[in-house]
């Protein structure tokens, strides 16, 4: 049973890795310690009896398996959106520029003041 926990763990923490967006260097190790702390206090319960399987312990890796598949989903979400989504890496104006052609219009001018055609005679 020990050996399933650790399988899981490891794969838990393989997942977390590729999802991450920083380098190994600049991660934040919160994460890994709290699920180290986790599996190390799971593994103590058990002790060194492997023979008998409770419910606490198939419920963990349960859990590390959900963990497991949710941080592959949003991966896989990131990357699905990154590439179908090609208002993604605009900025503000330039995504309302690409949705107005998008819809077969132009988007207007802006005023510019300091212009001097767009001046009238003030005086």
């Amino acid at each position: 049973m020990s050996t399933t926990l650790a399988r899981s763990y490891r794969s838990v923490l393989r997942e977390i890795n590729k999802s991450s967006i920083h380098a190994p260097q600049n991660r934040n190790q919160a994460i890994k310690h709290m699920l180290r702390d986790l599996y190390e206090r799971q593994a103590s319960t058990l002790g060194g009896v492997s023979k008998t399987i409770d419910e606490t312990s198939l419920g963990f890796g349960r859990n590390m398996m959900e963990m497991k598949e949710f941080v592959k989903a949003q991966r896989t979400y990131n990357d699905l959106l990154v590439r179908y989504n090609p208002l993604h890496d605009m900025t503000a104006e330039e995504r309302v520029k690409a949705t107005t052609r998008r819809v077969g219009m132009e988007q207007p001018l802006e005023y510019d003041d300091s212009d001097p055609a767009n001046r009238e005679n003030k005086e």
